[in-house]
């Protein structure tokens, strides 16, 4: 995996439009995890399965299965078509007809596709209230996180999502519990030069930000406080 990106320049000027709206004030964003062994399982609120895909690396030696059977080669940016996927299973190498039905089989029983494919490092899947996921991986989870955290800065700046840089995975390992993170609008500070992103629990109720993320508007890297 990445290791993250290291700033991309000066993000676009501060405008008084900057900042959550007042409907979107108390909205979460979070990532849930729990990790037994060398799987980690979880939840991420607050993101669509085509926004989480966006942020995730590309690996040319990777192979994407969604639900219909449909296999994409992992080179971003990641096209699934009109209709996303209501689930994807990463592969490390190229996905035979066999393999599919095989994983498909596995999740319409409920088991976790990483069961059933040594090969396979990450499945996502739409779930009520957000996206359910299973990985081998930790950096996985810390893309996922990141791109979380991406997606909260450019909504809290108005900013397109391509103008933000991601945090690095050495920062979001840095802030992020034992049990995930929890991000919401009216912990989230916007000034001219930078952005201040309060940190919290994932927890069903509101608790306070007790860590925090910088990200630097002038040279677009991100720092904990």
């Amino acid at each position: 995996m990445s290791p993250g990106q290291h700033g991309q320049g000066p993000i676009p000027p501060f405008t008084p439009d900057d900042g959550f709206g007042l409907a979107s004030m108390l909205c979460k964003r979070s990532l849930s995890m729990d990790t037994s062994g060398n799987r980690t399982r979880g939840m991420v609120r607050g993101l669509t399965l085509p926004n989480l895909l966006q942020g995730m690396e590309g690996l040319p030696s990777r192979s994407w299965l969604a639900d219909d059977l449909t296999v994409v080669q992992g080179a971003a940016p990641l096209h699934f078509g009109v209709t996303p996927p209501r689930w994807l299973v990463r592969i490390d190498g190229p996905i035979e007809s066999r393999d599919g039905r095989s994983i498909r089989a596995a999740v319409a029983r409920g088991d976790d596709p990483l069961d059933h494919e040594l090969r396979a490092d990450l499945s996502v899947a739409a779930a009520p209230g957000g996206i359910a996921f299973s990985a081998r991986d930790e950096d996985l989870v810390l893309e996922m996180a990141a791109t979380l955290l991406q997606q909260h800065a450019a909504d809290a700046m108005r900013r397109r999502l391509v103008d933000v840089p991601r945090p690095e995975l050495g920062a979001v390992a840095a802030i992020i519990g034992p049990n995930g993170l929890a991000v919401r609008g009216v912990e989230t500070q916007v000034y001219p030069g930078f952005l201040d992103i309060g940190v919290s629990e994932p927890d069903l109720e509101a608790t306070p930000a007790m860590r925090s993320l910088v990200l630097d508007r002038v040279t677009g890297g991100w720092h904990t406080d």
